[in-house]
């Protein structure tokens, strides 16, 4: 397998506009394409959303041909060993720190050598994933669809309903309250 020159690797649980506007900005600062890599991350607990789910979220944003799905640690760990440039939003200084734990986990000491920062706008800041399911668990839709397009909102409410229903962990599983 040829591994893409520049990647953003995130799980995208659902992906978001913020997520877009990451890989958007680095694309424009760098003047090249970057590629995402959609992985089962294993620093975070519980994923609502399997990965060929993710991809399918992720076609809504962005062409097929930018979307690469890592299925396990060593994908993930290849994928970064052989980026020339690893892509990451920063809002705050935890994101920093998640970096740093990202590399010690996946065994990539070099991933701060490659590492491209995108300072995430300020309207955009507030956004994640745990976000938009908690807005959509609480029935915040039009607040949910500042977040990410409708048809992500919706096929995220499908989602939580469905797991609700046949699940017997509780959402908490996901760091989702009601």
């Amino acid at each position: 397998m040829e591994y893409p020159k520049n990647i953003y690797v995130a799980s995208v649980d659902p992906m978001h506009y913020s997520h877009l506007n990451t890989l958007k900005l680095a694309e424009q600062q760098l003047d090249e394409k970057v590629f995402l890599v959609i992985c089962q991350n294993e620093l975070k607990i519980g994923n609502l959303f399997t990965l060929h789910e993710r991809k399918e979220i992720a076609r809504i944003y962005l062409p097929n041909e930018k979307i690469y799905i890592a299925k396990n640690y060593r994908e993930v760990r290849l994928f970064l060993y052989n980026a020339c440039r690893i892509v990451r939003g920063i809002r705050n200084q935890n994101d920093v720190e998640y970096i740093e734990k990202l590399g010690d986990f996946y065994s990539v000491k070099e991933l701060k050598d490659r590492l491209y920062l995108v300072d995430v706008p300020k309207e955009y800041k507030d956004f994640s994933s745990t976000k938009l399911k908690r807005l959509v668990i609480g029935g915040g839709i039009r607040e949910a669809e500042k977040m990410a397009s409708r048809e992500v909102v919706l096929k995220t409410r499908k989602k939580l309903k469905r797991y609700n229903q046949e699940n017997e962990k509780p959402l908490a599983y996901f760091g989702l309250e009601k």
